[in-house]
């Protein structure tokens, strides 16, 4: 799996999943009678059932307990370089949520985080045929799974992006398929409460995720004249995002051109990230209007400051330059409300290469990081920044010239943040936590695993068995 452990966003944890696990020893052992890669499939492998306890040997930071748990290897990705893991956390209904493989497609399971009960499970879902033949790693085709909110109710999304209706005589139609699960469902053999089929027109970053108000799609969008998708989980209604939801009239007639991308889509219309700079509600809010302190600003009006660095359902974190013109190579990042544009948090922050971090501008991505969030909202964490939304303050963990360049991956309720160091390319990444208190970082065992979200009273870990080819799902109590 060693193309997949790079496929890694600097700010975002999409492909993370794949470092999160990198982080750990990946031995894959057993360790006093838990599941380890030869007993899994009796206890949880691929066709479900009771979940297995457990697997591998690798240190976890010393807030949760590895002898209380539960885990399921998911064998059907060993050796895949897909860009994504097919997991998923519902923080309200404080389950996690993962696809197996099965006969004919794919099964959603759905287990309480605490006990590792099984609280639903479904039918094998198809997905559309690959745009492009698979290739011998497995990376085409390979669906993956969301949590969308929506009216108060949280939906475990299946999602796969492909053809529908193509064969001998037809050329058939690319599409992201969603297949829509209530999140507080029960039972076996459950069904989608709902399909919709996207149309989209999309040679990269295809990205399925919570926007606020329903599910959002996105995709890099060369060649299109669609921009996102908005999906309505209760009715299927989609609203396509072009290229005149797009142009910000807050921008002047030099500011704001080449493009943009939609990060959100709740509130009064989409949040939109422009390539050049600037990000907002077109007609609503921008974010010159809600800059934190000291920030540059082109007096004439023609560039500007402010970049999406990561987004989350109800957040925007950014970056800003600094000083006389901006090219002084000092940095603030700013969380901002996504639905209003207010500033919540800022801090300091030169981060290395900040302007690629998360900002959208490599084109070929296509993908908007995740901001990561708290289980309780108050803590959120953005490559080197963190921020604490009742102080309003951060922390920075970006490197200062003898201290070397971290990334934060996770937040806890009570102020702990975990990521990694950058820098390291080679062998396991080194794991880091830091106290928001004081913000200073302190490095973890090696091979540490590192916790990925977060929930009431556990959090999902993502190690790597089988002599480190195969991913698993594992979920552990807090002290």
């Amino acid at each position: 799996m060693g193309e997949f452990m790079r496929m890694v966003s600097v700010v975002g944890t999409v492909a993370v999943l794949g470092l999160i696990a990198a982080c750990g020893s990946g031995s894959g052992g057993e360790e006093d009678g838990s599941g380890g890669p030869g007993k899994a499939g009796a206890t949880g492998g691929a066709e479900g059932g009771q979940a297995a306890g457990r697997v591998g040997d690798a240190p976890v930071p010393k807030a949760y307990d590895k002898g209380k748990g539960w885990s399921q290897p998911l064998e059907w990705m060993a050796g895949s370089t897909a860009p994504a893991m097919p997991v998923t956390v519902a923080p309200r209904a404080d389950t996690v949520a993962y696809l197996l493989g099965a006969s004919g497609g794919f099964t959603v399971e759905a287990r309480d985080a605490g006990s590792g009960e099984l609280r639903w499970s479904s039918k094998p879902w198809t997905p559309p045929s690959p745009v492009e033949e698979p290739s011998a790693d497995g990376a085409a085709g390979v669906p993956s799974v969301a949590t969308v909110e929506q009216d108060g109710r949280e939906y475990v999304v299946v999602w796969a992006h492909g053809m529908e209706g193509k064969d001998e005589l037809h050329d058939g139609k690319e599409v992201v398929r969603l297949a829509v699960f209530p999140a507080d469902g029960s039972g076996d053999g459950t069904v989608p409460a709902r399909q919709v089929s996207v149309p989209v027109d999309a040679p990269s970053g295809v990205q399925v995720r919570d926007g606020g108000d329903g599910a959002l799609v996105t995709w890099d969008p060369v060649g299109s004249d669609t921009y996102g998708v908005s999906v309505d989980l209760t009715t299927g209604k989609r609203n396509a995002f072009g290229y005149e939801d797009l142009d910000m009239p807050q921008c002047g007639p030099a500011s704001c051109i080449g493009g943009g991308k939609v990060v959100g889509a709740g509130g009064e219309g989409p949040v939109v990230s422009m390539e050049t700079g600037g990000f907002g509600i077109p007609g609503r809010w921008f974010n010159e209007d809600f800059a934190p302190e000291g920030v540059w600003k082109d007096p004439y009006g023609d560039e500007i400051n402010g970049r999406v660095t990561a987004a989350s359902p109800g957040h925007v974190a950014a970056a800003w330059r600094v000083g006389e013109a901006g090219i002084d190579g000092r940095w603030k990042w700013s969380l901002h409300d996504a639905r209003t544009g207010e500033l919540q948090a800022q801090v300091d922050c030169d981060a290395d290469d900040v302007a690629e971090q998360g900002s959208l501008r490599e084109r070929g991505s296509g993908r908007t990081p995740e901001l990561s969030v708290s289980p309780g909202g108050r803590y959120a964490a953005a490559g080197p920044a963190a921020f604490d939304l009742k102080t309003g303050e951060g922390v920075c963990v970006a490197g200062d010239g003898d201290r070397k360049e971290m990334h934060l991956l996770s937040v806890t309720d009570d102020g702990i943040g975990y990521g990694y160091v950058t820098e390291e390319t080679e062998g396991p990444q080194t794991g880091i936590q830091v106290d928001l208190a004081d913000g200073e970082p302190e490095a973890l065992p090696p091979g540490t695993d590192l916790p990925f979200r977060p929930l009431r009273d556990t959090a999902l870990f993502l190690p790597l068995i089988g002599g480190g080819d195969t991913p698993a799902v594992q979920v552990l109590h807090r002290r």
